[in-house]
């Protein structure tokens, strides 16, 4: 899911850079490096490099290769709902 895929899902197509500013204020128990930039590569914040993100995403199952996940589009999840509006 990229940060895109998040804001439009909120119903603010457009306001990816938006996003990535929330996730990267958030609660650090929140799975935001499962979020990635547009066609899959990795988010690098302020100082600290991509390479955090990549083991976190390694040690699921999700194979990255110089700074991007490997057959993005076959990974890339979406929700089953809309998230504007949450669970039915």
């Amino acid at each position: 899911m990229t940060y895109g895929d998040v804001a439009a899902g909120c119903g603010y197509p457009g306001a990816a850079r938006r996003v990535g500013a929330i996730a990267h204020q958030s609660a650090a128990e929140l799975p935001w490096h499962r979020v990635v930039a547009s066609g899959g590569r990795l988010a690098a914040v302020h100082d600290v490099p991509h390479q955090w993100q990549a083991k976190a995403l390694a040690s699921e199952g999700v194979s990255v290769r110089e700074g991007r996940v490997t057959e993005f589009e076959s990974v890339r999840w979406f929700p089953p709902y809309d998230l504007k509006e949450g669970y039915d």
